[in-house]
């Protein structure tokens, strides 16, 4: 919770990668990639529900054996050039008691609960909305991204940048290439 209000940690996953197909399933320290993400949520000390967002079957039922509920991404939202504007706003339907949104891109599986902790006190306390962790070069760099949402402020993350918004250096490493998974695979 931040406050009072509840937050919401999405964790979406498309089947359809195409530089690392069904990366989100693959065994990285002896379990899937999503559940790497799905036990961080569950771990944070922010999240009031925890859920995937997936086309992908097995990417289901993986997350929901262990605890995340699984929002089932209709097809014209699990395409290559989708924005995840859309993604998370459908996700949110079925939240709607949870006006804050913590994103975990399942492609991050070594984030850091400290520089999480420290972004959402500080979104409270400086009354801010939206903050993402950032790379050296001050880009997101996927670890999470955590937005308060309201009718004129609708989600996150492909909206990167604003002068309302907090941002904390941490250099997540994102799996995107066969090259980052087995650089991941070399940090165990």
């Amino acid at each position: 919770m931040i406050g009072n209000e509840r937050v919401l940690a999405l964790i979406p996953s498309r089947e359809g990668s195409k530089r690392l197909p069904m990366k989100a399933l693959r065994t990285l320290g002896g379990k899937p990639l999503i559940l790497w993400s799905v036990e961080f949520a569950q771990d944070c000390g922010l999240a009031s529900a925890v859920a995937v967002s997936t086309d992908c079957a097995a990417t289901a039922i993986v997350s929901s054996t262990f605890g995340a509920r699984v929002i089932p991404r209709p097809a014209p939202l699990a395409g290559d050039l989708v924005p995840m504007r859309p993604v998370v706003a459908h996700a949110r339907t079925f939240f709607p008691d949870c006006p804050w949104m913590l994103l975990l891109q399942p492609t991050s599986p070594f984030r850091k609960r400290g520089a999480l902790i420290t972004l959402a006190s500080l979104l409270e306390s400086s009354g801010r909305k939206r903050a993402w962790s950032t790379g050296a070069d001050g880009r997101p760099d996927g670890g999470f991204y955590l937005q308060h949402i309201d009718a004129s402020h609708l989600p996150l993350a492909d909206s990167a940048g604003g002068d309302d918004a907090i941002t904390i250096t941490v250099g997540h490493l994102d799996i995107d290439t066969q090259a980052d998974f087995d650089r991941a695979k070399e940090t165990l």
